[in-house]
């Protein structure tokens, strides 16, 4: 009897101490880096890359997502949805800056093999 009580007491006391995740609101500044990051990615033309702007899609809807949430009371999904949504919108932004970086070169590299072909 004695054991039962003291597992319930042990129990009940990390019940209480547990983290709730409902209680946790969506930090402000977390949101912040996400919604730049996605800014930063449509700045860089990410909405015209097919692969990028399925990752800002996913992020600004996430976005949306965790706001509905956020007003519903239930911030441990909110607080889920804004994480996946940063990785989204960081996805967004390095497809974005590798589509750059990839024309970039193969732009210099045509330039190099038209330099080779004009030079006898």
């Amino acid at each position: 009897m004695k054991r039962t009580w003291i597992a319930f007491a042990l129990t009940a006391g990390l019940a209480a101490c547990a983290p709730r995740g409902s209680s946790i609101p969506i930090k402000a500044d977390t949101l912040a880096v996400i919604q730049a990051n996605i800014k930063a990615a449509h700045d860089a033309g990410g909405d015209e890359d097919p692969r990028a702007a399925s990752y800002l899609k996913r992020a600004r809807d996430g976005v949306a997502e965790a706001e509905v949430k956020t007003t519903q009371g239930d911030n441990a999904a909110a607080n889920v949805l804004i994480n996946r949504a940063g990785l989204d919108a960081e996805l967004a932004l390095e497809v974005t800056r590798e589509t750059k970086q990839r024309r970039n070169a193969d732009a210099t590299q045509a330039s190099v093999q038209d330099a080779e072909v004009v030079t006898p």
